[in-house]
């Protein structure tokens, strides 16, 4: 925990010592900083934004405003309860952990609990998610179940009590290693052309897998496939989920493919890769990534 602007001044200099110290530097300060930068950049592009409404309208305006914003997501939701019944599921990852969680419906109150109790413990490895990318993961499902469009917001989650039992793998204890939890349960993604200016590589192939997806009356989504080529040694480190257990199909839909990921040799040797996995490459070497696919929904016709 560490102050980044003091009355305006960016710590520049103390944030540097920071990411250059312990046992484990940064690999890339100029990038983390660049990063910081833009996000509050972007915090204050927001703050004065928010100034230039209160201007206009007034400070009362903009309070009411706002408020009617959340007070209608969380009515939308509270419709949306009350169509909805009980459910529970187990999800089970490739490392050996299970996601356990109920979902009940008190449509007396309009509201639900999301219960994730059951769940595994903390691993020791870093597939542990942070409780506030469980609270994005849970607003986010409520917010596509709202047939209307309303802006993403904390009114979403008012009627929706979740638990998340201290110590498992979904409210981890620091120092618990999390990476792979948050990049499990959201993926970004970088154009070609940022890819290819940071990094010495080249994006030779990315594809949609067309027909890939698990088989049902309303299949599974495809899978994609990416192929980079380097042009310098480098370390290419593979974190990722599915390559053991395939993603379910529901309601007498087919379960989708697992993922592979592998190197291509220049030599022309097919080096295999697991879900968790690190190689060396040299100059001409091809990492070759296929995603999972989705499970199909209901009996194939």
């Amino acid at each position: 925990n560490f102050k980044l602007v003091d009355q305006g001044t960016f710590l520049e200099q103390e944030l540097r010592d920071h990411l250059g110290s312990g046992p484990y530097p940064a690999r890339n300060p100029e990038q983390n900083i660049a990063d910081l930068k833009a996000q509050i950049a972007a915090g204050e592009k927001g703050v004065q934004e928010v100034h230039r409404m209160i201007d206009q309208f007034g400070v009362d305006v903009v309070h009411a405003y706002m408020k009617h914003v959340q007070d209608n997501a969380e009515e939308q939701v509270r419709r949306v309860i009350d169509l909805m019944d009980d459910g529970e599921f187990s999800y089970s990852l490739d490392e050996g952990s299970i996601i356990k969680v109920k979902i009940t419906f008190d449509k007396e109150n309009r509201c639900a609990t999301v219960d994730f109790t059951g769940t595994s413990n903390q691993r020791p490895s870093n597939f542990n998610a942070p409780s506030a990318v469980v609270r994005s993961a849970v607003l986010y499902v409520f917010r596509c179940l709202v047939d209307d469009a309303i802006p993403l917001n904390e009114g979403c989650l008012k009627p929706i009590n979740i638990i998340i039992p201290k110590g498992c793998m979904l409210a981890p204890q620091y120092p618990a290693a999390v990476v792979a939890g948050n990049v499990e349960t959201s993926q970004a993604v970088t154009d070609p052309e940022i890819l290819e200016w940071r990094h010495p590589v080249v994006l030779e192939d990315f594809r949609i897998r067309r027909n890939s997806g698990g088989y049902g009356q309303f299949r599974g989504g495809d899978g994609t496939l990416r192929r980079i080529r380097f042009q310098e040694p480098m370390e290419v480190v593979m974190l990722s989920n599915h390559r053991i257990i395939p993603p379910y199909g529901m309601a007498g839909g087919h379960a989708g493919e697992v993922g592979r990921n592998w190197i291509e040799r220049a030599d022309g040797e097919i080096d295999e890769m697991t879900g968790r996995d690190k190689r060396n490459v040299d100059p001409g070497d091809v990492f070759v990534l296929q995603t999972p696919t989705g499970g199909g929904y209901g009996k194939p016709e």
